[in-house]
């Protein structure tokens, strides 16, 4: 009985460990924020970027590289566009590690052939005059089936496309026979085929027009019908939009969301941007528009970045920003479930609910 309880104090010890481990996880996930750095710079449709993520003192590393190049440019067609990705633990990149220990095993293999070649040089010279003459007769004979296979590959070639020519020559020869006498039972089909085709097209616009004219007054009642019913629906639908907007409750979950959502954004962009940027557009006045919706950022970042407008009507765009910033996962998890607890958000999402399970019902 005392080793059960033993085992079981052990057991549970265990279990406790693992559930610190995994509380500490969590805690390290939820609170240790996300660091970025990032640089971007491009001019026309060139454009490269360099981004850095990191967490947890450097703990991991994720690095990302994007090229894009000016398809104008005389350079290799895949060069174009290049994205690279590495990702390091501790400093350690997993697929640089995976390299390297292949080459060690190749060069291990390698360097274990040598010396057991070696070694039978050094015992047995004769051994080891027959094994090389073993592999010059292998490796000759594998160059023979190699040539070999070349060239039966190659007379098939030719065959085929010998026989291909004979077969397209025989083709054409037929073709030139067949082809006035195709060309006359072609004339009288085409001829025999548009009478018959002009008689049958009065035949069924004739039908037509009497099946429409006695069914006009139903299918004028009936789209009268669908017309008033859809408006019926319509001014249903909007009445109800209207009562549910203009809900105090809804109203006020609006404005928490929006809130929230702002508040997010807002811990998402970078805290420190530096850099510039010259744009200019064919049009002044459009210069000067972008330019007065880029000027809602000027009181966060207006005094690390320099915009230079051109109203001179030429299109370009040259750029160069350095970026930094952090995000803290628990304060997005805060922001989400602080418009949840809301009453009024839990209001709207009520209805919105009880409104879907009612709409089938209704449907029928």
């Amino acid at each position: 009985m005392g080793i059960f309880l033993g085992i079981l104090a052990v057991i549970g010890r265990i279990l406790l460990v693992i559930l610190g481990i995994a509380i500490l996880l969590l805690l390290l996930v939820l609170f240790v924020p996300v660091r970025y750095r990032a640089r971007t710079a491009g001019q026309g449709k060139e454009i490269r970027a360099d981004a850095t993520v990191t967490w947890l003192l450097h703990l991991l590393v994720l690095d990302i590289s994007f090229r894009r190049r000016n398809a104008d440019a005389e350079e290799p067609a895949e060069g174009h566009n290049a994205v690279s990705v590495r990702f390091r633990v501790f400093g350690i990149d997993p697929a640089e590690v995976k390299k390297k220990r292949a080459a060690r095993e190749k060069s291990k293999r390698k360097e274990k052939k040598k010396k057991a070649i070696q070694r039978i040089k050094e015992e047995n010279p004769g051994h080891y005059e027959e094994l090389r003459a073993e592999a010059k007769a292998r490796r000759e004979a594998r160059e023979a089936a190699a040539a070999r296979l070349e060239a039966e590959s190659r007379e098939r070639e030719e065959r085929a496309a010998a026989s291909a020519r004979e077969a397209e020559r025989k083709k054409q020869y037929a073709r030139a026979l067949s082809l006035r006498a195709w060309r006359s039972m072609n004339r009288a089909f085409r001829i025999s085929s548009a009478v018959f085709a002009t008689i049958s097209k009065a035949f069924n616009i004739l039908i037509d027009s009497l099946v429409f004219l006695a069914g006009l007054p139903a299918k004028a009642a009936e789209t009268i019908g669908h017309i008033a019913e859809t408006m019926a629906g319509f001014v249903e639908k909007a009445a109800g939009w209207v009562t549910f907007l203009t809900d105090p409750q809804v109203m006020s979950a609006a404005a928490r969301l929006l809130g929230d959502v702002k508040r997010a954004i807002g811990h998402l962009l970078p805290k420190d941007m530096s850099g510039e940027v010259s744009f200019g557009l064919d049009d002044p006045g459009t210069t000067g528009e972008v330019l007065a919706a880029v000027s809602a950022f000027y009181p966060k970042y207006g005094g690390r970045v320099r915009i230079n407008p051109d109203f001179s009507g030429e299109t370009k765009l040259i750029f160069d920003l350095t970026m930094r910033g952090r995000v803290c996962l628990f304060y997005i998890l805060f922001l989400v479930i602080h418009a949840i607890i809301d009453k009024n958000v839990r209001y709207v999402l009520h209805r919105k609910m009880t409104r879907k399970k009612e709409e089938p019902h209704g449907r029928q």
